[in-house]
C-alpha cells in the first residue's frame, strides 16, 4: 500500500501537484467492511479497556473518527462494519450492558456518521479540506451531530440500566461530546487527509515534527508547571499545519492528544471515574478541540492556497501541452505522467518506465543527445538541456517531434546516498515545427523569387543602412547589389558619382523613415567598381509591420534600355511631329485615337494647327475609310495594306493620297491600326503636266521634222552648190534649237516675243551690236514661237548678207504692235545698209514662211535699208501683258 501511495504521489507531484493528491481505486465491500471494523475495534475497545482498567474517562473519543472517516472515504457501504466492530468493543469491554442496548449504541454509532455524511453531501460539501467554509460545514453538519447522537444514546442506555443517574447528565455528557469532538478533529482529518493525499514528500522533516511535538508536549507533562500550558504546543501544531497541510495538523493534534490521554490515564494510578469527571478533563478537552479546530482551519487555508496554485499550474501545463518526467539517472527509472504517455504512444500505466523505453519512442537520428544526458549518470548537478527529437511513430505519414526541457539535480539522501535526478517537460510541437518548416519553405520560396524578380528590392534601417537585398537582374549587368549590405543606401559610390543623385536618395530614405512619406525616382547608378553607369526606377517607401521601426524597403527596376528606347521613342515622335505627313493611329475597327499635326493640317485645309495631345478634330476619317472587303482581308490578314485612297477635307473636297495601313497584331489578334497618308494632289498634277508635255513634245517633233523636211527641199532648191545648202540649212537647224531651248527653258511654256527675237539674233551679232526693239510684251504659244523664230531666222540671216547688219555701222531696229485682241503688227527696220540693191524676184525659205504666216506682208528697200513689215493672227493661248516701250539690246 505504501508503495502504491508513493508511486502515486510522485506521479502526481511531477504533473504539478504541489499537494501529492492522489487517486485511488476503492476497495471492495468486504474489504472495506473488514477495514472498518478492525480500526473502529481498535480505536473504540481501546479507550473502553483503558477506561475500565483504570476507572477513568478518556479526554479523546477516536473511534468518531474513525466512523466519519470511513464513511466520508469509503461510501455508506461501510455501516455493517462499522456497526460490527462497535458492537463488538461493547460486548467485550462493556460486559455491563444487555445485548439489545449494545445493539442500540451500535446502530446509532453506525447511522449516525452516514445520516451526517450523506446531510453534508447533499448540501455541496464533497472534499471537506477543499476551503475552510467546506470545513466548517463538515464539522457542523456532520461531526458534531453524529457526536451529539452517540453520546445521547450512551447516556440513555446508562440511565435507563440504572448505571447512571440523570443528575450526572450535564458533567459527563459534556466530557463525552468533547471527547468525540476531539477525537473527529484528530483522528477523521487523520485518516482521511492521509488517505486522500498519500505519504508527504521530505519524510525527514516529517519525522522532526512528529519528534519535536512529543518532546513538547512530554516536557510540558512532566514539568507540571505553571509557566508551560497546552496552549505553548500549538506554534508546533502550526508549523505542522503549514509544512504538511491538514495532514500535518491532524498528526500533530492526533499525537498530542494521545499522550494526553495516556498521562490522564495513568497518572499517580489515580482513576476518576465517570462518575468524578473533574474541570481539569473538560479544560482540557476544550484546549485540544480549540486547537485542533484552529490547525485544520490553518491546514485547509495551506492546502487550499497550494489546491489553487495547482490548478492554475495544470491549467497552465495543460494550455501549454506539457507534460512531465522524472528520472532517476543511476537506477535507470523513470516516472512519466499520462500526457507524455498520449504524446510517445505509451500505454496508461502509473508504473515506472525504463529511461530506454523512454528513449526508443524517439526517431533514431535524433535520439543520441538524450541518450548521452539521461543513459549517463555522471552528470553535473544544475545542468539544463533541450532537446527537440522527432517522435519513431509509424502510424501517422506526418512527422511529429516533441520538445523536452530538463534539468539534472544532485539530491542527497539518507546515509549520505545521493540521487541524480532528471526532472523536465515534454511538449508536443509538431504543429510549431511543421509551421516553421513552411516557413522556411516560404522563406527560400521567397528568396528564390525575389532572387529572380528583375527588380532590385533591398530594406534599409532607420540610418540608412541596407539590411537585407536581393540581386534583381542586374547579375547580368556582372553588378552585384549585394554590395550594398552594410553600407549607407546613400553613399555616392553607387550613384554614378552624382552627389545630387545621392543627396536625392538620402532625403527620400528619411522622409519614408520620418513621415511615412513614398517616393518615386529615376537615378543613375554604377557602382564602386564605376562601372557603365545604368538608370534604376526606384521607389522608397516605410516597411509596413517592420521589425525594425522607420525601416524602408526600397525596389528598383533597370530602365536603361526603357530609357533608350523613350529617347528613341522622342525622336520618332519629334519626327512625327514635324513631319507633313498623314499620320494616325486606332483601334482595330479604324477608329483614330491619335492623330499628328500634318495630318491635322491637311483635313482642314492648312487652318488647324493643333497639337498631337489635343482633342481629335470631328473631320478626322475612319483607318478603313474606302477599303473595299478584299482590302481589308488583305490588311487583316498580311498586316499591311498600301494604295491609292482619298480623303475628304472640311470644305466637301476630296484630294488623293497615298496610303500605308499596318495591322499591329499580338499573339494573332490585331490590337490596333496605325496609317501614313500622303498628300499626291501634286504628283497627280505633274503627271499630268508631263502626259501633256509627251503629247505636246510628240506633236511638235512631228511638226518640226515636217519644217525641217520642207527646210531642206526649200535649201535644196535656191542652193547654188552643196557648200551654200550646207550653211543655209544648218543656220535654219540653230534657229529651230534656239527655238526649242527657249522653250525647255520656260518649261515648255509661252516665251514672250523679245525672247524669241534674241534667241535668235544674239548668236548672229554678238555681245556688241545692239538691236532697238519696242513693243508690248506679247507671250506666244510654243508653236507659234518656232514659226516666228524661223522668220527673224531668216530677216537676220539676209540682213547679215545683204542689208544694213552686213557693215559695222548698220543698226537694226525692231518694233511691235498688238491691234485688237490677236492681230501682230511686227515692223522690221534697218538702217545704215550700204550698197543697198534691191534682188531680183526671190521664192526662198523665208520668203515662203512668211507667206505662209504673215497677213499683209510688205518688203520695201529704203534708202537706208530694207523695211519689212507683216501681221500676224495670234492664236488664242497668246497672251498680251504690257507695253514697256523700246530698249536697246
Amino acid at each position: 500500500m505504501v508503495t502504491r501511495v508513493s508511486a502515486s504521489a510522485m506521479e502526481n507531484r511531477l504533473i504539478g501537484n504541489a499537494l501529492g493528491e492522489v487517486s485511488r481505486r476503492p476497495p471492495g465491500v468486504l474489504a472495506a467492511n473488514a477495514i472498518t471494523l478492525i480500526l473502529f475495534f481498535l480505536a473504540s475497545g481501546g479507550i473502553l479497556y483503558l477506561s475500565d482498567r483504570t476507572d477513568t474517562l478518556a479526554p479523546v473519543w477516536p473511534a468518531a473518527g474513525v466512523a466519519l472517516a470511513a464513511v466520508s472515504l469509503l461510501g455508506y457501504r461501510v455501516a455493517p462494519g462499522i456497526f460490527l466492530g462497535s458492537a463488538a468493543a461493547l460486548r467485550l469491554f462493556a460486559s455491563d450492558l444487555s445485548i439489545v442496548e449494545t445493539a442500540a449504541i451500535a446502530a446509532v454509532e453506525a447511522a449516525g456518521p452516514v445520516i451526517a455524511v450523506a446531510a453534508a453531501r447533499l448540501i455541496g460539501v464533497r472534499d471537506p479540506f477543499e476551503r475552510v467554509s467546506s470545513l466548517i460545514l463538515f464539522l457542523l453538519i456532520a461531526g458534531i451531530p453524529s457526536a451529539l447522537a452517540s453520546v445521547s444514546t450512551s447516556l440513555i442506555v446508562e440511565t435507563l440500566n440504572g448505571h447512571l443517574a440523570s443528575g450526572q447528565w450535564k458533567e459527563l455528557g459534556l466530557i463525552l461530546v468533547f471527547g468525540q469532538a476531539v477525537g473527529i478533529v484528530s483522528v477523521w482529518p487523520l485518516l482521511e487527509s492521509w488517505w486522500r493525499y498519500g505519504v508527504p514528500p521530505r519524510p525527514a522533516l516529517l519525522v522532526a515534527i512528529i519528534a519535536l511535538t512529543a518532546a513538547l508536549t512530554i516536557a510540558f507533562l512532566v514539568a507540571d508547571s505553571t509557566y508551560l500550558r497546552l496552549i505553548h504546543i500549538a506554534p508546533m501544531i502550526i508549523w505542522a499545519s503549514l509544512a504538511y497541510d491538514v495532514r500535518g495538523a491532524s498528526l500533530s493534534v492526533a499525537l498530542v492528544g494521545l499522550l494526553l490521554s495516556v498521562d490522564l490515564v495513568w497518572r499517580d494510578g489515580a482513576g476518576l471515574g465517570p462518575d468524578l469527571a473533574s474541570d481539569q478533563i473538560l479544560f482540557l478537552q476544550q484546549q485540544l478541540f480549540i486547537i485542533g479546530v484552529i490547525a485544520l482551519i490553518v491546514g485547509v487555508i495551506d492546502y487550499s492556497r497550494q489546491k489553487r496554485q495547482q490548478e492554475r499550474l495544470a491549467l497552465a501545463a495543460d494550455a501549454a501541452g506539457l507534460g512531465f518526467f522524472e528520472a532517476n539517472l543511476k537506477t535507470g527509472a523513470m516516472l512519466v505522467d499520462q500526457k507524455i504517455r498520449r504524446i510517445l504512444d505509451l500505454p496508461a500505466s502509473a508504473e515506472p518506465i525504463k529511461i530506454t523505453r523512454f528513449i526508443e519512442q524517439l526517431h533514431p537520428d535524433d535520439a543520441g543527445p538524450l541518450r548521452e544526458l539521461l543513459l549517463r549518470h555522471e552528470q553535473d548537478s544544475g545542468k539544463t538541456f533541450t532537446v527537440e527529437p522527432r517522435v519513431d511513430d509509424s502510424s501517422t505519414v506526418l512527422p511529429r517531434w516533441v520538445s523536452i526541457n530538463g534539468r539534472i539535480t544532485h539530491e542527497r539522501r539518507n546515509m549520505g546516498v545521493t540521487r541524480i535526478m532528471a526532472r523536465g517537460s515534454v511538449r508536443d510541437i509538431s504543429e510549431r515545427k511543421r509551421v516553421e518548416r513552411r516557413v522556411r519553405q516560404h522563406e527560400r520560396l521567397l528568396r528564390g523569387i525575389l532572387d529572380s524578380l528583375a527588380a532590385w528590392v533591398a530594406v534599409v534601417g532607420p540610418d540608412g543602412t541596407v539590411v537585407e537585398s536581393n540581386e534583381g537582374d542586374f547579375v547580368r549587368l556582372n553588378r552585384s547589389m549585394r554590395g550594398l549590405l552594410g553600407t549607407k543606401i546613400w553613399d555616392d559610390g553607387w550613384w554614378a558619382g552624382n552627389v545630387h543623385a545621392a543627396s536625392t536618395v538620402r532625403e527620400a530614405v528619411q522622409a519614408a523613415t520620418r513621415s511615412g512619406q513614398t517616393s518615386r525616382l529615376d537615378i543613375c547608378m554604377s557602382g564602386p567598381d564605376r562601372a557603365e553607369p545604368f538608370w534604376v526606377d526606384l521607389q522608397i517607401a516605410p516597411l509596413q509591420d517592420a521589425p525594425i521601426e522607420g525601416s524602408v524597403v526600397l525596389s528598383g527596376i533597370d530602365i536603361t534600355s526603357r530609357r533608350s528606347a523613350e529617347a528613341r521613342s522622342g525622336r520618332l515622335s519629334d519626327i512625327i511631329e514635324a513631319t507633313p505627313d498623314y499620320v494616325a493611329l486606332g483601334t482595330p475597327d479604324g477608329i483614330p485615337n491619335y492623330l499628328n499635326p500634318g495630318g491635322r493640317q491637311l483635313i482642314s485645309g492648312g487652318e488647324d494647327r493643333s497639337r498631337a495631345d489635343d482633342p481629335l478634330p470631328e473631320g478626322a476619317p475612319n483607318l478603313l475609310y474606302h477599303l473595299d472587303g478584299a482590302q481589308r482581308r488583305e490588311l487583316f490578314e498580311n498586316g499591311l495594306w498600301m494604295g491609292e485612297n482619298t480623303v475628304e477635307l472640311a470644305d466637301g473636297s476630296a484630294i488623293p493620297v497615298s496610303q500605308v495601313l499596318i495591322a499591329h497584331k499580338d499573339d494573332g489578334v490585331v490590337t490596333s491600326l496605325s496609317t501614313i497618308m500622303r498628300d499626291v494632289s501634286e504628283q497627280r498634277r505633274s503627271v499630268e503636266r508631263q502626259t501633256l508635255l509627251m503629247r505636246e513634245l510628240s506633236h511638235r517633233v512631228k511638226n518640226t521634222l515636217a519644217v525641217i523636211q520642207g527646210m531642206a527641199r526649200q535649201t535644196l532648191r535656191t542652193a547654188d552648190s552643196p557648200q551654200a545648202f550646207a550653211e543655209s540649212f544648218l543656220g535654219r537647224i540653230a534657229s529651230l534649237s534656239a527655238s526649242h531651248a527657249l522653250l525647255t527653258e520656260r518649261d515648255w511654256s509661252a516665251p514672250s516675243l523679245r525672247e524669241v527675237v534674241h534667241s535668235q539674233l544674239l548668236p548672229m551679232l554678238g555681245a556688241d551690236r545692239t538691236i532697238e526693239l519696242s513693243g508690248p510684251v506679247v507671250l506666244l504659244p510654243a508653236e507659234t514661237a518656232t514659226q516666228f523664230g524661223l522668220v527673224v531666222h531668216e530677216l537676220g540671216t539676209n540682213a547679215m548678207k545683204h542689208g544694213a547688219l552686213a557693215s559695222d555701222d548698220g543698226l537694226l531696229s525692231i518694233t511691235w504692235s498688238v491691234k485688237g485682241t490677236r492681230r501682230l503688227h511686227f515692223v522690221w527696220k534697218e538702217h545704215g545698209a550700204r550698197n543697198i540693191r534691191e534682188p531680183k524676184e526671190n521664192r526662198g525659205f523665208g520668203t515662203r514662211l512668211l507667206q505662209m504666216t504673215a497677213l499683209e506682208l510688205e518688203r520695201k528697200f529704203e534708202a537706208d535699208g530694207l523695211r519689212v513689215t507683216f501681221d500676224l493672227e495670234l492664236p488664242e493661248t497668246a497672251q498680251r501683258l504690257d507695253n514697256p516701250g523700246p530698249s536697246q539690246d
